[in-house]
């Protein structure tokens, strides 16, 4: 599998990841294909793992593919993958919402850092601006994870050109993560910014 660094840090990992989101949302598998499916891909030469506090059902959930990711490879060195994790999101009755208040944040890294049974994140990711919150108060929040050795590297997800802009003038930035794909090219702007 071809390697690569990550953003502007030194970390490499492969340059196809695995997306573990349908690991944990409605009609996912049951959990021994699951924990199956991710030993695979590792097996397989993937080192770059994606999850969210929220790939789960509902709030009575949350976690659940962190757990399945951390059961997965708990018989690996974790110097051989990366799990990169996300805040900024709630699941109440199932429902996606945003939710970038500073304090749900940090709740949210801190309760990853459990479920994943580490020290600090390799890379956190802020999961989508929230409309209600005010940007720099989501990634100054973050930032201070980062100042207190919770989080290593800072990524944003779901974001404008104007918002890359605005959390650059504020931090070092390491990733990027938004959905682009044939059917979908809302981000086009992004990827040539």
């Amino acid at each position: 599998m071809i390697q690569t660094s990550l953003g502007n840090s030194n970390t490499k990992v492969s340059r196809l990841g695995l997306g573990c989101a349908p690991l944990s949302v409605s009609g996912r598998p049951d959990r021994s294909q699951a924990i199956a499916v991710i030993q695979a891909a590792f097996e397989s030469g993937i080192s770059l793992f994606d999850t969210a506090n929220t790939y789960c059902l509902d709030e009575h959930d949350l976690g659940h593919n962190e757990h399945l990711l951390q059961e997965a490879l708990s018989g690996y060195s974790s110097d051989d993958y990366l799990i990169i994790t996300k805040g900024g999101l709630a699941r109440p009755n199932g429902t996606w919402i945003c939710d970038g208040k500073p304090h749900s944040l940090r709740a949210a890294c801190e309760h990853s850092l459990l479920t994943l049974q580490r020290e600090y994140h390799p890379m956190y990711i802020l999961h989508a601006p929230d409309p209600d919150v005010p940007f720099e108060e989501s990634v100054g929040e973050l930032i201070r994870l980062q100042n207190e050795g919770e989080i290593l590297h800072l990524g944003l997800s779901n974001v404008s050109v104007a918002q890359c802009q605005q959390a650059l003038n504020m931090t070092t930035i390491s990733c990027i993560q938004n959905r682009l794909h044939l059917y979908d090219r809302h981000s086009d702007d992004v990827l040539r910014w």
